[in-house]
């Protein structure tokens, strides 16, 4: 295993890849979204901030970084569920942030996710505070 097939894989398969493309593009929304949610609840923080971004820069860079592990293990086939795993990933904080931010959202799967989220939602509507 040499340096050039691996990167050879990693632009090959993400060539091929529209999940990596979405990851990248549910990153910015996401981030969007979470800046967004921070100015409404007025909780604007430069620590969350940075783990948010953090966070997202990992979500975009572990996925082609993992191709050559996969295909050198001889698993290159399984490589697209982990990807789809982290998109998954992606899609779970878009809807938690599109929730917190009161945005209307199919109550048969919003029941299904954490209430952390939607707890600082309350927060910033809750006037005692």
């Amino acid at each position: 295993v040499t340096m050039a097939w691996a990167m050879d894989i990693i632009v090959t398969t993400l060539h091929n890849s529209h999940i990596f493309v979405a990851i990248v593009y549910a990153s910015f929304v996401d981030i969007f979204l979470g800046i967004i949610k921070a100015i409404v609840s007025k909780s604007l923080n430069s620590t969350i901030s940075a783990h948010g971004l953090l966070k997202h820069c990992l979500l975009i860079l572990i996925p082609p970084l993992t191709i050559p592990i996969f295909f050198a293990l001889g698993y290159g086939d399984y490589w697209s569920v982990f990807e789809t795993l982290v998109l998954f990933t992606q899609a779970l904080s878009l809807a938690e942030n599109w929730i917190a931010l009161g945005l209307p959202f199919p109550e048969v799967i919003a029941k299904y996710l954490d209430n952390k989220k939607k707890e600082l939602n309350k927060q910033s509507d809750d006037p005692a505070k």
